[in-house]
């Protein structure tokens, strides 16, 4: 066949016109749906507590800094010094600010928290819950003082502690 003799020909030229309409068909499909992006991840939850309740009362803040401005306290009877600090900082800033008191300083034992955990409360408030870096097992720990439950007077909320979470500081020493 010579080229150009075939199209003459009405059934050649019949299947000629049946494959350009269906060449067109096929240009005519939408393409495929792209996905634009991958799917978004959930995001991963904090694993630090609030420092302070979300609705607690403004005067809270007041209480705190009126507590942290008569630091230090004595307490006789446990043969101890302490003050607080009214600033959330992370693990290694609240055992640096201890440090700078003296080498004595120290964040205290979750024990040591629970016997002076009363006057904190009386000064800041029960409906004042607050988050503090303490010591449990020698790990550091985050320890509410005043009443999230209701009833006890300190709650562990995280033990080991991510050192990245914010809290408030006490330091601790021996009276000397």
């Amino acid at each position: 066949m010579k080229a150009g003799k075939w199209m003459t020909n009405p059934k050649d030229l019949s299947t000629l016109l049946l494959l350009l309409k269906l060449l067109k068909r096929k240009r005519k499909r939408p393409c495929a749906p792209e996905p634009c992006c991958p799917c978004p991840k959930p995001p991963k939850p904090n694993p630090c507590p609030n420092p302070t309740l979300t609705n607690e009362p403004p005067e809270c803040e007041t209480r705190r800094q009126t507590f942290a401005m008569f630091s230090p306290y004595l307490r006789f009877d446990l043969n101890l010094q302490y003050y607080f600090f009214n600033t959330r900082v992370t693990s290694t800033e609240a055992t640096n600010i201890c440090a700078s008191l003296g080498s004595a300083f120290r964040p205290p034992t979750v024990d040591e928290l629970l016997a002076i955990s009363s006057e904190i409360v009386a000064a800041i408030g029960s409906n004042c819950p607050t988050l503090i870096w303490a010591t449990q097992n020698g790990a550091l720990t985050l320890a509410y003082v005043g009443a999230t439950n209701g009833t006890d007077p300190i709650e562990i909320a995280a033990s080991p502690a991510p050192p990245f979470c914010r809290a408030y500081t006490v330091c601790v020493a021996p009276l000397e």
